[in-house]
């Protein structure tokens, strides 16, 4: 039994290696396809090698970028097909489709406000001022009924009353732009404007969630990101992990310690690890609990 980590290791070691060999493969038979590609592509005039002002690059994005920030699936895949909560965001259309509860940040709406009042005639205008106030208004009453300082009929009436404040705002005729824009805006989430009053445990804004992202995006930008898929999705779960940890107060290091050997005792309890790779067959048998500790020494 004293063979089987040893066994174990090299083992891995092999997998590493022959990984490694695979993806050298893939990546010499991709450059060998474009090759081909560019060979057999017909000669065409320099004119008629200009971009089409539909598949310009947008300003300020980055190379690499196009068409891949926040795709929509990925909501399906985190959220699941029945989730119960209650999706705090901004309001990119990407969070649109998601079938659940939704609230749209406050903090988004008033930014967007002020950025209007930045416009030419704009600085007073008394419909944004409206918008403001509003929201400001929302706030208080979220946080005077969750310490209780509002109970849920008062609530209630309040809630009902904003909701008639928005239906009049919406209504209302306007030429400057700026307005016209937020309306426009609001009018697009107009369901999910006071969702933060009908649950209150969705904060009025996504905050508290972004400041708990910001570590890991610094930590995104400084390292210019993951080159795999593979390790994109270890450093989302490894990022998560640690974000709930520290919300939790429990530390990351003695979590991973305690649950990892465990889920890798019940795989190798479950099923034998087998694989056939460059016509070679390997097959570890199922480990006793204890052995399995010493992949993951504390």
């Amino acid at each position: 039994m004293d063979a089987y980590p040893k066994i174990i290791a090299g083992l891995w070691q092999r997998i590493a290696e022959l990984e490694k060999t695979i993806a050298d493969l893939q990546e010499q038979l991709e450059q060998e396809r474009r090759t081909n590609a560019r060979q057999a592509a017909p000669f065409r005039r320099p004119e008629n090698n200009k971009v089409p002002n539909d598949q310009k690059k947008r300003p300020g994005r980055k190379p690499g970028h196009e068409g891949t920030h926040r795709p929509v699936p990925e909501h399906k895949e985190i959220l699941g097909d029945d989730y119960q909560g209650v999706l705090v965001s901004d309001c990119l259309s990407t969070y649109d489709p998601p079938d659940c509860r939704k609230h749209k940040c406050i903090a988004h709406h008033l930014r967007a406000i002020a950025e209007a009042k930045k416009l030419p005639e704009h600085a007073e205008s008394p419909y944004l001022q409206q918008w403001t106030l509003l929201f400001k208004v929302v706030i208080v009453f979220h946080r005077l009924a969750v310490e209780g300082s509002m109970d849920a009929s008062t609530l209630s009436e309040r809630r009902d009353h904003v909701e008639r404040w928005i239906d009049r705002l919406l209504g209302e005729s306007l030429e400057r732009v700026g307005e016209v824009r937020i309306r426009n805006r609001l009018l697009r989430q107009r369901e999910h404007l006071l969702g933060c009053l009908y649950d209150l445990s969705a904060e009025p804004t996504n905050n508290r969630a972004e400041r708990s992202l910001r570590p890991a995006v610094i930590a995104r930008k400084l390292s210019c990101g993951n080159k795999t898929d593979r390790g994109r999705l270890t450093w989302q779960v490894l990022a998560s992990l640690a974000a709930t940890c520290g919300q939790r107060g429990n530390d990351l290091i003695d979590y991973l310690t305690n649950h990892i050997p465990t889920a890798l005792s019940k795989l190798m309890e479950s099923v034998a690890l087998s694989f056939s790779v460059s016509g070679l067959f390997f097959a570890v048998s199922p480990l006793p609990p204890e052995r399995h500790l010493i992949l993951f020494p504390t």
